[in-house]
């Protein structure tokens, strides 16, 4: 992986672009295309009878990273190489790839997405474009909106209606690519904020296209469009548009940026590790065959808040007006572009919702919760992390009246002085466990206290101190989840569960969200324990520990802060745990001023080593 990376950033030093932000979608540039399809990059995970290298999703992750985070134009390739390419793959016809794959990995064919119409928003199973069966395809009148670069690109794949509706609207549907320079195709460039023209609206006028051209099987549409969402979901692009314009702050700040200037780039950081570790979670399961809808929408409605938050604090931090030109440029850039972060690819409510319905399906199957349960960012594990986690629930679970023997005796209070085959990973996974089930016997600080070897000092044994209270409060904020995803399936008002309200739904998601992240940073520290990881990791911990608190003490209301209900077990211990070994401001401070001092072109270099 890293020999990739090295050949891509050897790749952009070679310049010829500007950097910008929301240069995936604004950036349209045809040459820098063709450059980067004839070294492979574009259709990397492709059959090689496709023009494709057989390279794995990881592999693309990484590509699409160094070239967001140095704000490439790479808008002309992109939804064909994101979401056209796999979904022609999966469910298009040999002829279609034949034709199709091929010219895109070239850099010579773009296309263009034919989902959203005027009024629909986002309820797109209430699309209107009809499409009538005639001789050899099908007549198409509607309209398409919003959809991007349709002006420069030459195909559309187009949701659209080719029979009524059942007892459900999503039937019905189905998918046509339509040539957007044929007979009764017209397209009309919108001009946004910035005043540049990447949105078009396209009206079919009794368009004809060719049965061939149909997309799967007539009818299933809209399991397609699902399925075609998880690409566009989950990508970097969901949390890197703004990146340029944190270089620039960086930049801006110097290496000396004083103790708020350097708290405020330590939260962004640690966030952004946690939103590129839960990123590459959805990338494995991509490459494993699986469509991770949920998974998702959770990365992109947390990572397009990540790309506001990135604006508010560069114009906190920096005087725009007496800022230098390229920060001026890159902050006019993302200003323009922020408020279609929150609704590109479905907004934010929605994603919130569907986040929400799998809560709820996950509570009234009983699975609700649990460490690597359902909406954790565990990637999987070995057998031995899988014994452990069996044998942990087992032991902490287990009310008794002498604890430690029952540790004791399942060998897990040797696991910090070393036992073949475990390692910190898996010392953390047994910390988060204790902490799930509220366990009262100190088993974090006896991993604490356990030598580190020889040549260890105070600042290494403070750093694995922060890891283990940051894996206990992930722990903790597990259960916070699922006690209060219980609740709000069993607790009625109104006549029904708490959990059919939206705002309810919306809060729940945000909680999820907060776990989903702690859980990423906290995971990725303990494979790899950098002095930035970890402090990323007890930065993001800490944040997740009040917002999901605050959450869950609203959703359940007065029970809530009684000792009736057992969520006062975790809360009070999350507030202490986010105050001991150094508070998350303080650990945002110090991961603050590595970056500084690594210095605005050392910034993704820092983020990823």
């Amino acid at each position: 992986m890293e020999p990739l990376r090295a050949a891509v950033r050897e790749f952009l030093t070679q310049g010829g672009f500007e950097p910008r932000c929301d240069a995936w979608l604004s950036g349209h540039d045809p040459a820098f295309s063709r450059r980067l399809a004839a070294r492979g990059w574009i259709g990397i995970t492709w059959p090689r009878r496709y023009g494709g290298q057989e390279r794995s999703y990881l592999e693309r992750h990484a590509v699409v990273e160094e070239l967001l985070a140095a704000g490439a134009p790479v808008a002309a390739h992109w939804i064909a190489d994101r979401q056209t390419g796999p979904l022609l793959l999966r469910y298009g016809t040999e002829p279609q790839r034949e034709r199709f794959l091929p010219a895109i990995a070239r850099g010579e064919c773009y296309f263009g997405i034919g989902m959203s119409e005027p009024d629909s928003g986002s309820d797109l199973a209430s699309i209107r474009t009809t499409a009538t069966p005639v001789e050899g395809g099908w007549r198409l009148r509607g309209t398409k909106l919003w959809t991007s670069h349709a002006h420069r690109s030459h195909y559309v794949i187009a949701l659209v209606r080719t029979s009524p509706a059942g007892e459900r609207k999503h039937e019905g549907l189905s998918q046509l690519i339509v040539d957007l320079r044929g007979e009764g195709v017209r397209v009309r460039p919108i001009r946004v904020l910035s005043g540049e023209e990447h949105f078009a609206e396209v009206v079919f006028e009794d368009a004809f296209v060719p049965r061939q051209m149909l997309v799967g099987r007539e009818g299933d549409g809209w399991q397609q469009v699902t399925s075609e969402l998880a690409y566009e979901r989950s990508g970097p692009e969901r949390f890197l548009s703004t990146f340029p314009l944190l270089v620039e702050t960086v930049r801006e700040l110097g290496p000396e940026p004083g103790r708020a200037g350097a708290r405020a780039l330590g939260e962004l950081a640690a966030r952004l590790c946690a939103l590129r570790a839960l990123s590459v979670d959805v990338a494995r399961r991509l490459q494993a065959g699986v469509i991770p809808a949920v998974e998702a929408a959770l990365v992109k409605d947390v990572g397009t808040r990540f790309e506001r938050d990135v604006i508010e604090i560069a114009r906190s931090q920096v005087d725009p007006e007496a800022a230098g030109e390229r920060f001026r440029h890159r902050y006019r850039e993302a200003v323009t572009a922020a408020p279609g972060f929150t609704l590109r690819g479905g907004s934010s409510e929605i994603l919130r919702g569907i986040v929400a319905r799998e809560l709820r399906a996950a509570a009234e199957g009983g699975r609700a919760g649990s460490p690597a349960g359902p909406l954790s960012a565990a990637g999987g594990g070995s057998e031995v992390l899988d014994l452990l986690l069996e044998t942990a629930h087992r032991v902490f679970g287990r009310e008794t009246s002498d604890p430690w023997d029952e540790v004791r005796r399942a060998g897990l209070d040797a696991l910090a002085a070393g036992q073949p085959g475990v390692g910190l990973p898996e010392i953390v996974t047994v910390v988060r466990v204790s902490a799930y089930h509220g366990t009262e016997i100190p088993f974090a600080e006896r991993v604490m206290l356990e030598p580190l070897g020889p040549g260890a000092g105070p600042e290494q044994l403070r750093r694995r101190a922060a890891l283990m209270r940051s894996a206990q409060m992930v722990g903790a904020l597990e259960r916070v989840r699922e006690l209060t995803v219980g609740y709000a399936a069993e607790r009625r008002q109104f006549g029904q569960p708490l959990n059919r309200f939206q705002a309810v739904q919306q809060q729940l998601a945000e909680l999820a969200g907060e776990v989903a992240l702690a859980a990423a940073a906290v995971e990725v520290a303990a494979a790899d324990p950098t002095p930035l990881r970890v402090a990323a990791a007890r930065v993001v911990a800490g944040r997740a520990a009040g917002r999901a608190s605050a959450i869950a003490h609203q959703v359940h209301g007065a029970i809530g802060f009684t000792h009736e209900h057992p969520l006062h077990r975790f809360t009070t211990r999350l507030w202490r745990w986010r105050d001991e070994h150094g508070t998350e401001a303080a650990w945002a401070e110090s991961l603050g001023t590595l970056l500084a001092r690594a210095g605005a072109d050392r910034v993704w270099e820092a983020l990823t080593e």
